[in-house]
């Protein structure tokens, strides 16, 4: 290693004057694998004085509970359920309060008589329908012999064998369960599950009395009922969808329009931007890409793509134009008054700059449907010098464009 390394700040490994690495001085001081890595770093080409940024957060603010969460990951001791696992969860087309109830078993907090004691609420601690065991999560779903009898009925008693072989307890099981390829057993699993929280809450407060073809009955009919509604309810949505909600619009008349939109080439360690001025007739004015060197996270692309855009038509000296993005995000962000001290914070505090006594200059959303010629120019930036101006639409827009004004 250069012993001159020591002796060097970050600044010193950026080209003179402006914000990009020098890669001939880092491949002179560091090997392949990390010249590699430092490219990837985006740098900022804002001139705001240097703060102290908390990365896991995304106002760069430390929060004490990203900074458990940080320490709960350093220490390996997360729980079972990871983000795959929840996903799966929301995604079990299953009625919305049968999953906040499995998220209240996986997160330990269902009162279960177990619970309530350790919490030292004073209850009886056997369990309601059986009266023979302590009533926690485990035994309620899966020892008692009314819960297996409920899933000997709806045939997953085999699978609930298999997933509590090996689980420790009634979270790891649920995420054994969660991981299974096949969702009809998980989705009958589940239901089972708030159908027998809710029979044993009906002998609890109603003296009620055990009945096993009742429970069942109610699982499968509150699933056939949510599948059935669900389903009406797609097909009346997919009949009143307007197509021009996802299709781009012309802007009013006299104004002009600048659809803006970013991307990521992993292979060539960039991030492009693509934008494009249409009139109000939704022809053709003029386009722009261009890339920057290092991977920038995709909200910051995104802000980049916007700032760029208002930078460019400020010079071009143009005056009533909105400008489109599909990131709702940078829109949301740009009308809030709450500023972290995140990149993307600062980004977008420079995108108010540039707005601010520009009356005739505005920034929307619109959705992927109606920014597709933007989003294919930041595809294709890579393929060209940086930047690169079109007084003519390039070939890869040209149907896109075309498309757009026969709606």
């Amino acid at each position: 290693m250069n012993m001159h390394l020591h002796s060097l700040t970050v600044n010193e490994l950026f080209i003179p004057g402006c914000s990009q690495w020098d890669v001939e001085l880092l491949e002179e001081l560091f090997c392949e694998r990390d010249v590699k890595q430092i490219l990837s770093i985006s740098l900022s080409n804002s001139c705001c004085d240097d703060v102290r940024v908390w990365h896991f957060d995304k106002k760069g603010r430390y929060l004490v509970k990203s900074g458990y969460r940080l320490a709960i990951n350093l220490t390996g001791n997360s729980r079972p359920m990871g983000n795959q696992h929840w996903s799966n969860l929301w995604s079990l087309n299953i009625p919305p309060k049968v999953q906040h109830f499995v998220w209240r078993i996986c997160r330990d907090c269902l009162p279960t008589r177990d619970n309530l004691t350790r919490r030292h609420i004073q209850v009886e601690i056997c369990c309601v329908i059986c009266r023979n065991h302590i009533e926690n999560c485990w035994h309620l779903f899966v020892d008692c012999q009314f819960a297996q009898e409920c899933m000997t009925a709806i045939g997953v008693d085999s699978y609930v064998k298999e997933w509590a072989r090996t689980a420790e307890s009634f979270e790891e099981l649920m995420v054994k369960c969660l991981a299974h390829k096949d969702k009809g057993p998980i989705s009958k699993f589940v239901m089972m599950l708030w159908s027998i929280w809710r029979q044993m809450n009906e002998i609890l407060w109603n003296n009620a009395k055990k009945s096993l073809v009742g429970t069942v009955r109610i699982a499968e009919c509150v699933l056939k009922e949510w599948l059935k509604f669900k389903c009406r309810n797609e097909a009346e949505s997919a009949t009143t969808i307007d197509r021009n909600m996802v299709q781009w619009t012309k802007p009013s008349n006299t104004w002009m329009k600048c659809n803006v939109d970013a991307a990521i080439c992993c292979k060539k360690n960039a991030t492009g931007i693509g934008m494009i001025i249409r009139d109000d007739v939704g022809v053709f004015v003029v386009a722009r890409t261009f890339w920057v060197q290092g991977i920038y996270e995709v909200r910051e692309a995104e802000a980049l793509g916007v700032r760029e855009a208002l930078s460019w038509i400020r010079s071009l000296r143009l005056s009533k134009v909105v400008i489109e993005t599909d990131a709702k995000y940078v829109v949301d962000g740009l009308l809030s008054s709450v500023m972290g001290d995140s990149e993307f914070d600062t980004i977008l505090y420079e995108c108010r700059k540039l707005l601010q006594g520009e009356p005739d200059l505005s920034v929307g959303f619109v959705r992927r449907g109606g920014n597709k010629v933007a989003h294919r120019l930041a595809k294709e930036s890579f393929s060209f010098d940086s930047p690169f101006v079109w007084s003519d639409p390039p070939p890869c827009i040209v149907k896109l464009i075309l498309d757009d004004v026969s709606y």
